[in-house]
C-alpha cells in the first residue's frame, strides 16, 4: 500500500520515467493514505499519468471518481484559506504589523 503510494506520487511529480503498481493494490486503501497525508492530489496525477501512458493501473472507476472529488475538495480548501490569510496580511499591513510566515501554507510558495 505505502509502496504504491510512493509509486505514483513519484510519478506523478516527474521524478521518474516509469511506475510499478502491483496489480493486487488496495485502491481505496492507499486513496484513504494519500488523503491523510496531503497528496491525494499528486498521487491522483500520477494515476492519470499512468493511464495516459498505457502504463498497466488496475484501479476501478468508482475509486478514481472518489479520488477526483476528494482532489477538488483538498484544492478548494486551500483557495479559501489563500483567501483568508490574504485578508489578514492587509489588515496587518493596514495597521503597520510586519507579518512573517514561519511554517506552513506560505512557505509552499518559497
Amino acid at each position: 500500500m505505502v509502496e504504491s503510494l510512493l509509486e505514483i506520487v513519484k510519478f506523478g511529480l516527474g521524478n521518474v520515467n516509469d511506475c510499478h503498481v502491483p496489480g493486487h493494490t488496495n485502491w481505496g486503501k492507499v486513496l484513504n493514505l494519500a488523503s491523510m497525508h496531503g497528496v491525494a492530489a499528486i498521487a491522483l496525477d500520477g494515476i492519470q499519468r499512468c493511464i495516459d501512458e498505457n502504463i498497466p493501473i488496475n484501479i476501478d472507476l468508482q475509486t478514481k471518481l472518489e479520488w477526483i472529488g476528494i482532489t477538488t475538495q483538498q484544492e478548494a480548501e486551500y483557495k479559501r484559506q489563500e483567501k483568508v490569510i490574504a485578508t489578514l496580511a492587509k489588515f496587518y499591513q493596514q495597521h503597520d504589523i510586519r507579518m512573517m510566515v514561519l511554517k506552513g501554507w506560505g512557505l509552499s510558495y518559497s
